[in-house]
């Protein structure tokens, strides 16, 4: 049986008062009484299990058992992403949450969306993705990127730039280094970079091949981020 987890913002051991959606989804939705197991996460790598004390109408209490923290990740894994249109969005911020990327920053295209999902309701996404995947630490949302912000940054250091590519470009496992260092992927809009966007960005990220077909957003963010983990299993690698 599936443990049920809830999000807090702040976890400390004792009693843990739940508010808000969280009270509203425990109290109404699956309707626990007190006496119930759950599962804190605060998003910033702390859990604890815990026993459900009180139910009120507004709010509800856990009583919560030891901390237990997770190691700080020792390579990050960033994708800078131009958003789909509605639900696409949601679904690709969903999916990169379960598979353990570090930062989701939406970046800003000549071909984009003029206006990207609010920073409040990426977190909230990667809030029930989290909840469903078992994952305790939420990556980081940044706020929307310019190619020239994206391009100050890469020259910065300390991470290597990926760009999917359908053209003659070398596949993921010819690119990446044998060990794992940071990682900042790039996914365009629909339709593609506009071909000076592609000049600009040409000096600073490796092309990589995820097969002949044109791919749409989400499936090629996903497409990568899976290569990735398929070399490199987790970001707390050594």
């Amino acid at each position: 049986m599936r443990r049920i987890r809830l999000y807090v913002p702040t976890l400390t051991p004792g009693q843990v008062v739940l508010d808000g959606e969280e009270h509203t989804h425990l109290a109404r939705v699956l309707r626990l009484k007190p006496g119930a197991r759950v599962e804190l996460f605060d998003g910033a790598g702390r859990s604890s299990l815990g026993e459900l004390t009180r139910v009120e109408r507004r709010q509800s209490e856990v009583l919560a058992s030891e901390i237990l923290v997770e190691p700080e990740p020792t390579w990050l894994l960033s994708a800078l992403v131009a958003t789909p249109k509605g639900k696409r969005a949601r679904r690709l911020v969903e999916a990169l949450t379960e598979l353990g990327v570090d930062e989701i920053t939406p970046l800003v295209t000549a071909r984009g969306e003029e206006r990207p999902p609010r920073g409040s309701e990426l977190t909230r996404w990667t809030i029930e993705a989290s909840k469903q995947s078992g994952r305790n630490r939420l990556p980081r949302i940044g706020s929307p990127t310019s190619l020239q912000d994206l391009l100050t940054r890469l020259e910065a250091g300390g991470a290597m730039g990926l760009l999917p590519d359908t053209t003659s470009a070398p596949c993921l496992r010819d690119v990446l280094p044998e060990a794992p260092q940071s990682l900042v992927f790039v996914i365009g809009p629909e339709g593609g970079f506009t071909p000076e966007e592609r000049e600009q960005l040409a000096p600073a990220l490796n092309p990589v091949s995820l097969g002949p077909s044109i791919l749409r957003i989400e499936t090629a963010a996903q497409a990568l981020v899976g290569g990735v983990r398929a070399l490199w299993p987790s970001s707390q690698c050594t």
